[in-house]
């Protein structure tokens, strides 16, 4: 599990937490250790393989790191399952709006019932967003327009957030038998571009193309075209 999947855990956890209306303390300490995680250059799992003693990262004390802990051998939290089951997980949608923190997204989930960003939309298409409490139209068009740049940023990676995924999958991808070079295509470009989109997979410089890779992948023709496909869903489209 690379560092920016656990940072999306507890970033996750936070909003969560802050829509519930916890203690603003407790928020701040899984933001600061999201934070952290986020901006670590070497991965979290290799740190406590190598036993190091994550306390003595910025903002991580002893139960946070029991935390970490356990988010790389279960993929989750426990505490945010609890969360989730007391408020639909698509509520941290929200609160990623300009113009939409936390109490608004509660307001809007409690009078309205809705849990995520197209749900939002409709609410303000109907006129139903700005007859609440405190919205009004000049709101709607803010929250409208904090909808459209949504829409934009989500077909968009942090190339920094991009290269913790990629790099471990190429270096499992090349150990593949006849691959003699592989190379990500699409705008992912490290040094060129802070932004990336959609990425494919384009193996170059490859042998016989009739050969088989492995008894489940078949031809080396099929495994290119399922390589590509996998990246096409983990990534996105566009």
């Amino acid at each position: 599990m690379e560092n920016v999947e656990i940072a999306r855990v507890l970033n996750e956890y936070t909003d969560l937490l802050d829509i519930q209306g916890e203690n603003p303390f407790r928020v701040r300490s899984y933001c600061n250790a999201a934070q952290t995680v986020a901006g670590l250059s070497q991965p979290v799992a290799q740190l406590i393989e190598a036993e190091e003693d994550l306390r003595k990262l910025p903002g991580i004390g002893s139960s946070m790191a029991a935390h970490l802990k356990e988010i790389l051998e279960t993929g989750t939290l426990s505490g945010l399952e609890e969360v989730r089951r007391a408020l639909p997980p698509t509520l941290t949608e929200l609160v990623q709006l300009q113009h939409l923190g936390p109490k608004r997204a509660r307001q809007l989930y409690d009078a309205l019932g809705i849990t995520s960003v197209s749900e939002l939309a409709a609410a303000i298409n109907t006129g139903k967003a700005e007859a609440l409490p405190g919205f009004g139209k000049k709101s709607a068009g803010n929250l409208r327009r904090a909808l459209e740049e949504f829409e934009r940023r989500t077909k968009r990676f942090l190339l920094a957030d991009a290269d913790q995924l990629v790099q471990p999958l190429l270096r499992y991808l090349r150990q593949a038998p006849g691959i003699i070079e592989l190379e990500v295509a699409g705008s992912y470009r490290p040094g060129r571009r802070r932004w990336a989109t959609s990425t494919s997979w384009r193996p170059v410089r490859t042998p016989n193309p009739s050969c088989s890779t492995s008894s489940r992948t078949g031809t080396l023709s099929a495994w290119r075209w399922r390589v590509r496909r996998a990246a096409r869903s983990s990534y996105g489209r566009g």
